[in-house]
């Protein structure tokens, strides 16, 4: 292998990673698609997890049987949950509206 076609094969793939984050090796697409894709991953995450623990806080109320401790806990579970909710679609909204307003 000669040394051009190395360092050519090296360009080519370094240019398949920038293109990975929006750009290509003329115009690379900087920070803002990664920091998005990042958000946007997270926010599906915490999306996922707010929802379990919703249903689980649920099943928690139905098998407290009227304990009004457990029905407590279920009743924390599920408003927690909610808040975390609120507070992830907040953080990603204000997140890609601040990649907007730099990129």
């Amino acid at each position: 292998m000669r040394v051009q076609d190395f360092f050519a094969a090296s360009k080519d793939t370094i240019c398949k990673g920038i293109g990975v984050g929006g750009g290509d090796c003329n115009n690379p697409g900087g920070i803002g698609p990664v920091i998005s894709k990042v958000t946007t991953a997270i926010a599906f995450v915490v999306g996922g997890i707010s929802i379990i623990m919703i249903i689980v806080g649920g099943i928690r109320y139905v098998m407290s049987a009227g304990d009004p401790n457990g029905a407590k806990g279920a009743k924390d579970t599920i408003m927690y949950s909610l808040i975390g909710l609120v507070i992830a679609i907040a953080a990603y909204a204000i997140a890609n509206w601040v990649v907007d307003i730099v990129t």
